[in-house]
């Protein structure tokens, strides 16, 4: 952000009426870079204009900008509302607007979901205009049958390749890739360099190509987040976290995984609870490729798994500790007198949204 007074105009919208909310969906990071929403419900941008990921002003294909810049919306894009929430995955960026619109903007790079996480083998049209889909909506439909009957949702969550669904009665849906067991469906016999074994009913539950049950997450438990890439940390409405799947950087933050020689503790099928000093209750979660950051109601952030390059924040320059093997509170003296209510996590940085602690 800009000094002086602008910088301080721009903290403001940006800080401003957020607490007692839900702004998660408000800060997003993506592959490339980084988008915010405010309270004024403009969007600036920051990053790689990969493919029109950061479409401000000026800004050439392919260039970079550093700077926090409001996205200019056409006329056609503003009449379809304001914009409420914000998401963002490697190389886009997507919207949702108060009339129940989305728009899209920046990489789209494949329309068919190659790893089932759009729940449908079932080919679809090019999606890389302004809207995700037509303005019916219709491709973008996903029924899920059971014995005739039409299940229904109440909630939905989507992370590196997946997709989850929490059903009316708590049960917890899945699809996509499954290639270390992190969507909860066991894969017997896959070797623990993570390679896949020749069993063709094994092969098969590699990818879950629609909503599935996932007996792994219990249905009496109200799941509140899920977040990761080939692990997935889940957080529940009594501020409990549990984590399944792939753990040979310890991102599930339970400390078990001891090296390459290590067979056991490498990947889990079945969720484990991750502890947090002191019994802290968590507000929300975040996870990437490798890693992990919690967050509590009291404003402090906890990090796990690998700091490859400074993601989680912990202020790691040896790469002999960049093994964070449980969950460990983050410290810097930019928080100083902010309260952190709000963290999104990509592969390689991630972006904390705190307000301003008023003595």
């Amino acid at each position: 952000m800009d000094g002086g007074n602008n910088s301080r105009r721009r903290q403001k919208l940006v800080y401003a009426d957020f607490v007692n909310k839900t702004p998660g969906d408000r800060v997003v990071a993506g592959g490339v870079h980084t988008t915010i929403l405010t309270d004024q419900h403009e969007v600036y941008s920051c990053g790689i204009n990969e493919g029109g990921t950061v479409p401000v002003k000026d800004l050439a294909a392919e260039e970079t900008t550093r700077k926090l810049t409001v996205i200019e919306f056409t006329e056609e894009v503003k009449k379809e509302g304001r914009i409420v929430q914000l998401t963002s995955g490697a190389g886009f960026t997507a919207a949702l607007t108060h009339r129940g619109s989305v728009i899209a903007w920046g990489n789209l790079r494949d329309e068919n979901g190659s790893h089932g996480q759009l729940g449908s083998s079932a080919r679809t049209k090019l999606i890389r205009s302004t809207y995700m889909a037509d303005v019916t909506g219709k491709s973008l439909h996903r029924s899920v049958l059971e014995k005739s009957k039409l299940i229904k949702f109440s909630d939905i969550f989507a992370g590196g390749y997946w997709t989850m669904a929490r059903a009316t009665d708590g049960r917890i849906f899945a699809c996509g890739l499954n290639n270390y067991g992190q969507l909860g469906f066991p894969l017997p016999n896959v070797a623990n360099n993570g390679t896949e074994g020749d069993s063709e009913e094994q092969n098969k539950k590699l990818k879950i190509n629609r909503l599935t049950y996932s007996p792994a997450f219990p249905s009496d438990i109200k799941w509140t987040h899920t977040a990761g890439v080939k692990h997935i940390v889940a957080r529940t409405d009594d501020g409990e976290v549990y984590g399944i799947g792939l753990n040979t950087d310890n991102e599930l933050g339970i400390g078990t995984y001891e090296g390459k020689d290590d067979e056991e503790h490498w990947r889990y099928f079945e969720l484990q609870k991750i502890n947090f000093a002191d019994g802290v209750e968590i507000a929300g979660i975040t996870a990437a490729l490798g890693c992990s950051i919690a967050w509590t109601d009291d404003g402090r952030a906890y990090g796990f798994g690998y700091d490859s390059v400074g993601q989680l924040g912990l202020g790691i320059t040896e790469d002999r500790d960049k093994s964070v093997t449980t969950p460990r509170i983050i410290k810097s003296k930019h928080l100083d007198d902010y309260k952190i209510i709000s963290v999104d996590l990509a592969d390689n940085h991630s972006v904390f949204l705190a307000v301003e602690i008023n003595e």
